[in-house]
C-alpha cells in the first residue's frame, strides 16, 4: 500500500530547502500559513489543474493564494519575501511499506513579477533526494530541470497537467480521476453540519447534463416532422391510384364478362335460327 512518506518545499512561501517527515500523519507547528503552504503544495502536485486547485485564503491579507504567490512568498497586499523571479519546487515521495520501492513526484515552478507562471511536472522512480533539485541552495530552472531528468532513467518530465496527470493516476495504483475533483474538496473538509449537503457533495456522483444533442434533437425534428407529412401525403396519394386502379380492373373484369355473355347469347341466337331455316327446308322438300 502506498503511503506519503516525505515532503520537499523550497521557495516555496516561507519554506525554502525544507523536507518535512510524514510517516503517514504529520503536525506542522510554525508561523502563521505555514500548515496551509504545505497542503496546498501537496495540493498542486497531485491535482496540477489550476481550474480545480482550491487554496486556501490569507486569513488578514484580503487574498487568496495561488502558484504565483506562494512561490513568491506573497505575505501581504504588497509584501514579498522573493519579489522578483524565482524558481520553486513542491515535491512528493510515496514509498510501498509492504512491497517496498518509493518514487518522488512533483512541480517546478517559475514565478516573476512581470511574467506568467510556468510549471514543469515530473515523476521519478526512486526515493526522494533534494539534491536533484537545488544543488548548493541554487534550485535547477526548468530547462536543466527537464536536461537533466531526460538522462535519469525512467524519470519523465510533462508540460502539461493533463499529461502528468495521467500518469499520475496510475502512478498511484490506477485512480480514477475523480480523484482531482474528490482531493481538493478533502483538504477543504469541515464537520458534517447537514447530511443532505454531505451525500450530495461526497456520496452522489455530479455528472453535469448536456444539453446540446437534445437541442441538436429538437432543431431536427421540425424538418423530420414535415418530411413524415410528405411522405404521408406520398402515401395517402398512391392509396388513391390503387384504390382507382382497383376500380378499373374490376370495370375490366366487368366489361369483359358482359362481351363474353353478348358473344353467347349471339352464337346461340344464331344456331337456332340455323335450326329453324333447317326445318323450313325439310319441311318444303
Amino acid at each position: 500500500m502506498l503511503s506519503l512518506t516525505r515532503l520537499f518545499l523550497h521557495n516555496w512561501l516561507r519554506f525554502n530547502a525544507q523536507v518535512i517527515e510524514v510517516d503517514e500523519s504529520f503536525y506542522l507547528a510554525g508561523q502563521d500559513q505555514d500548515g496551509l503552504a504545505a497542503l496546498d503544495a501537496i495540493q498542486l502536485a497531485l491535482v496540477a489543474d489550476p481550474a480545480r486547485l482550491r487554496f486556501g485564503r490569507h486569513p488578514r491579507g484580503g487574498f487568496t493564494y495561488d502558484v504565483d504567490a506562494y512561490a513568491r512568498g506573497r505575505l501581504n497586499e504588497s509584501q514579498w519575501l522573493r519579489p522578483g523571479n524565482t524558481v520553486s519546487y513542491a515535491v512528493l515521495e510515496f514509498a510501498d511499506k509492504r512491497a517496498g520501492g518509493a518514487f518522488t513526484l512533483g512541480v517546478c515552478v517559475e514565478a516573476g513579477s512581470h511574467r506568467p507562471v510556468e510549471q514543469t511536472f515530473f515523476i521519478l522512480p526512486e526515493a526522494l533526494n533534494p539534491g536533484v533539485f537545488v544543488t548548493t541552495g541554487r534550485p535547477l530552472p526548468r530547462i536543466e530541470l527537464r536536461a537533466l531528468l531526460r538522462n535519469r532513467r525512467g524519470a519523465k518530465s510533462f508540460e502539461h497537467a493533463t499529461d502528468y496527470q495521467a500518469e499520475l493516476l496510475n502512478q498511484l495504483g490506477g485512480l480514477d480521476e475523480d480523484f482531482f475533483q474528490l482531493f481538493p474538496r478533502a483538504l477543504r473538509f469541515e464537520p458534517i453540519h447537514n447530511i443532505d449537503e454531505f451525500v450530495n457533495a461526497w456520496v452522489l456522483a455530479e455528472h453535469p447534463l448536456d444539453l446540446t444533442p437534445l437541442r441538436r434533437a429538437r432543431e431536427r425534428l421540425g424538418p423530420l416532422q414535415a418530411e413524415v407529412e410528405r411522405i404521408e401525403k406520398r402515401i395517402a396519394g398512391l392509396q388513391n391510384v390503387l384504390e382507382h386502379q382497383a376500380e378499373a380492373r374490376r370495370l375490366t373484369d366487368q366489361r369483359d364478362q358482359h362481351t363474353l355473355l353478348a358473344a353467347l347469347l349471339r352464337a346461340s341466337a344464331a344456331a337456332k335460327q340455323a335450326e329453324s331455316i333447317q326445318e323450313q327446308i325439310a319441311q318444303t322438300q
